[in-house]
């Protein structure tokens, strides 16, 4: 596959940036008198704190550079009209059928008249803009974003650091390490010699991060394709990481159009479709080592994936030629798995024959010697016939040998069983879905596997992790935040976020006021800003959004309907939420939900878009949009039509990341129906899923150390994840 990436240093400032991370990339024997202080009183404004002194000796260029990813990032290069300039004073002060009418007057006339898309043009209310008070003292720098400067150095070894993690890489994450790894060899800083690649590729746990890697190497003019290639077979682990390699570096989309569909592929490894890929010629060194890797490889039930996988690895062959390389007996097996030569029996068709004859120790014993597979089917095994406990001791004794993260999304699985809760099925490339819970295991057996796979983990860490902890080592343990161990559809955010993290909302800042921002693209595209209120079981109390202006005076104000986002200028919405009036209003809520729709039917991934959620102590102060009050911004990067980014907890007040999706994909549709996206929520925060305080009180039990309140290390979390 080849990409194109951009060559200047924008992308890599820019990705830098979301990291919290000013980026120094051009050197400078002159740099502007206090350049770094003007541009720290600048960033201010947009939200980031950085001292002036760590900015005095960039150039003029990183300071340009910087100043316009901040722009950007937190989106103060965007213009918002709100329908009513006097919003939201204004909207409290109208009648709901003076807001009804004038709504769907506005209708009409984007409708009906193709020059009158214009707010003010037909409106029924005065649209003059009133002159707003300044915003109180109170609201500045709430949620300022922190920032660092680092060299390209400093960026190489943060690059490191992430693929080194167990997780796959979130988009932004991606488009980070894509932009480092470019950068010092497209300036000829990086050795590019191949013991230097084999050490950048090794030791990468998760095998999704090591095939970015490899597409970042290969997107650079300066390293050789074969170079890359070689390194890549070199390096492998198994024949999937071979046909990574291969998709990565020799292939393209088969047609015009399905670009998308080609990275999907890249990802998941599959096009059942047969409509994807495109492969190019293999030069003969490297289809030489690609056999003799495949024979090394596929001994035994390795070569399941070979024979899982085979409608790939067929389309690869016609352009290879392998047999006329193949050596061995096992270069030749291999090949024969992949052309249906022989008859080949998974290691899955066992076990799934035992599932099939419901039995559970049979499947069990067949598991257990693949132990990752063991813990992650753990809540189907369960279902089978048979003495739980000797499933709960296969995995006591067997499941350490399963990665930590493995172990982390198979107790998550079980504390949805045990809550009686839906989950949230993610599929790369695809739209989410929420899987209803049909596991008839009792809450007492889910918990109790749940502390078989807890010690396993423990077991786990007291086995491999010995290193990572010092002698009289206090570990604290206050982090209510929720591990998260899938990021790779994670959407694209103004700091550094993972599903779970909470942050207060409370004090004299009662207001949250969401916001969304778009622009058409080749069509019209109508976003709707809503507000979904939960009670403490999840279940729908009342929403905020275009179709409901009669049920929520009082407590929320809501900007109006915008349908159109043509260029320069695109639309934006917003909703004041008061905290407080909401419990007086409706005393059964807890949650409060921000959700973007897309009315049109657009994915949200495929829209330019802005949206996130300010704190405010008066609504009426200050610019309806403003940087430095915001606490999130995010695109997201969801393949459906509907999503929720955050929830906000009335009794905690707390503001909780959850970045799901119910993988709707419809269009013309209104929050006010229902639906399952209230199911999706509950999935994400209605669970009592694994903790970094949990992780760090495992850690202390592994190891025999003592806690205390303090905040947990999450990088010794990440660290322990990575066993």
């Amino acid at each position: 596959m080849t990409t194109t990436y951009a060559t200047d240093t924008r992308t890599l400032t820019e990705a830098a940036l979301r990291k919290g991370v000013a980026a120094r990339l051009h050197g400078t024997d002159d740099p502007i008198e206090h350049g770094g202080d003007v541009v720290a009183v600048e960033l201010l404004d947009l939200g980031y704190l950085v001292h002036p002194a760590e900015l005095r000796d960039l150039s003029e260029l990183d300071l340009q550079g910087i100043l316009a990813a901040a722009r950007k990032i937190s989106g103060a290069d965007r213009t918002y009209v709100p329908v009513y300039p006097g919003f939201p004073a204004q909207v409290r002060n109208l009648s709901t059928l003076g807001l009804i009418i004038d709504q769907i007057v506005y209708y009409f006339s984007v409708a009906f008249d193709p020059d009158g898309k214009e707010l003010d043009r037909y409106a029924t209310v005065d649209r003059s803009v009133d002159i707003r008070p300044s915003l109180p003292v109170a609201d500045l720098l709430i949620a300022a974003k922190p920032l660092r400067v680092a060299d390209a150095d400093g960026l190489l070894d943060l690059a490191k650091s992430l693929i080194h993690r167990p997780v796959a890489l979130s988009p932004d994450d991606r488009e980070f390490v894509m932009a480092v790894l470019a950068y010092p060899v497209a300036h000829h800083s990086a050795p590019v010699v191949d013991s230097d690649l084999d050490d950048l590729l090794t030791g990468v746990r998760n095998r999704e991060n090591w095939q970015t890697v490899i597409e970042a190497l290969n997107n650079s003019a300066s390293v050789p394709d074969e170079t890359v290639a070689s390194a890549a077979l070199r390096t492998a682990e198994g024949a999937d990481d071979l046909l990574r390699a291969v998709l990565t570096l020799y292939t393209d989309p088969l047609r015009d159009g399905s670009d998308a569909e080609h990275a999907r592929v890249l990802r998941s490894l599959s096009d059942s479709g047969h409509w994807a890929v495109g492969v190019r010629s293999v030069p003969k060194p490297i289809r030489k080592l690609l056999v003799r890797r495949l024979g090394e490889l596929t001994d035994g039930y390795r070569a399941d994936t070979l024979f899982t996988r085979s409608n790939l690895w067929r389309r690869i062959m016609r352009y290879a030629h392998p047999y006329q390389f193949a050596r061995t007996d096992a270069e030749k097996r291999a090949l024969d798995i992949v052309h249906s030569n022989i008859e080949y029996k998974t290691f899955a068709s066992l076990v799934e024959a035992a599932f099939e004859a419901g039995q559970l120790a049979a499947a069990v014993d067949l598991l257990s010697q693949r132990p990752g597979q063991l813990v992650a089917r753990i809540v189907h095994l369960a279902s089978l016939d048979g003495d739980l406990d000797y499933l709960r001791q296969a995995v006591a004794d067997a499941g350490g040998r399963a990665r930590a993260t493995q172990l982390v999304a198979a107790y998550n699985g079980l504390a949805a069983v045990a809550a009686g809760r839906s989950t949230v099925q993610r599929v790369t490339g695809r739209a989410n879905f929420v899987r209803e819970q049909t596991s008839t295991l009792s809450a007492a057996d889910a918990c109790g596997l749940q502390q078989a796979v807890r010690a396993a983990l423990v077991g786990r860490m007291r086995r491999l992790g010995g290193d990572l902890i010092t002698p009289g080592l206090m570990l604290g343990t206050a982090d209510t935040a929720v591990v998260s161990t899938i990021n790779r559809d994670a959407s694209s955010t103004d700091r550094a976020l993972e599903r779970g993290e909470k942050f207060t909302v409370r004090g004299e800042h009662g207001v949250v006021r969401l916001f969304v921002h778009w622009f058409n693209g080749p069509w019209r595209v109508d976003l709707d800003l809503g507000a979904l209120l939960l009670d403490a079981d999840f279940r729908q109390v009342t929403t905020v959004d275009y179709s409901s202006y009669h049920d929520n005076r009082g407590f929320a104000t809501y900007s109006g309907d915008i349908t159109d986002a043509p260029m320069p200028d695109g639309a934006a919405e917003f909703i004041d939420v008061d905290l407080k009036a909401v419990l007086r209003a409706h005393p059964g809520a807890r949650y409060v939900a921000m959700t973007v729709n897309s009315y049109t039917g657009q994915h949200l991934s495929a829209v330019d878009h802005l949206a996130g959620a300010m704190l405010r102590s008066d609504g009426d102060a200050g610019k309806h949009f403003d940087p430095r009050t915001v606490t999130t911004a995010f695109r997201s990067s969801s393949e459906s039509t509907l999503v929720s980014p955050m929830v906000v907890d009335l009794v905690t007040c707390e503001a909780i990341w959850v970045d799901t999706s119910n993988g709707s994909r419809t269009a013309g549709y209104s929050i006010s129906r229902g639906g399952t996206l209230a199911e999706a929520i509950a999935a994400e925060i209605g669970v009592d899923r694994m903790t970094y305080g949990d992780m760090a009180e495992m850690a202390a039990e592994a190891f025999g150390v003592k806690t205390d309140a303090g905040a947990v290390d999450r990088e010794l979390v990440k660290a322990l994840l990575a066993l």
